[in-house]
């Protein structure tokens, strides 16, 4: 469906890719052909090694470092000039430490910020959406946090969620 949503358009988008995926020869097959048609269309993010969401588990800054260098090194490698060092959190779970960890590992933006009162647990426990932009910028590290309309999400699940799909049209 992305394939063909693409085809249709001349939108600029950037794909947050995760890295074990490449261990899929279907995936990794789609990803170089969807990159050698829209050379100039596509920027690549890193979206983890995995999908584990981070902030959900205690602090591991250690491990949470080694899965973004090894997803770093494998999704640059597919990617090419491509690759640009932005990450996305899985599944929107973003905690302060992880800031430090970022900026460590070169990266220079980071788009998991969703500053709605209805998942700002997903900031780690006892932390706000304010506290992991704080990090980011003490970090050096930009954020670029998602959209929101009287503070409630207009993009991700909201597309598709009675009420929230109302706001996000």
């Amino acid at each position: 469906g992305f394939t063909s949503w693409l085809a249709t358009n001349t939108h600029a988008v950037t794909l947050f890719v995760i890295g074990d995926l490449f261990l899929s020869k279907e995936f990794e097959r789609w990803f170089s052909e969807l990159l050698a048609k829209y050379p100039t269309r596509l920027t690549v993010g890193c979206h983890g090694w995995s999908h584990k969401s981070w902030s959900a588990w205690p602090e591991d800054a250690k491990s949470f470092s080694e899965d973004l260098a090894k997803a770093t090194e494998v999704i640059s490698k597919h990617a090419g000039d491509s690759f640009r060092p932005w990450f996305r959190a899985p599944g929107g779970y973003m905690s302060p430490w992880m800031a430090s960890v970022l900026a460590e590992n070169d990266y220079v933006l980071d788009s998991s910020v969703h500053p709605s009162w209805l998942v700002k647990r997903k900031a780690g426990k006892g932390n706000s959406w304010q506290d992991v932009d704080e990090a980011l910028v003490e970090s050096g590290v930009v954020s670029r946090p998602w959209k929101t309309h009287w503070s409630l999400p207009m993009n991700g699940p909201a597309l598709s969620l009675f009420p929230l799909s109302l706001i996000a049209k």
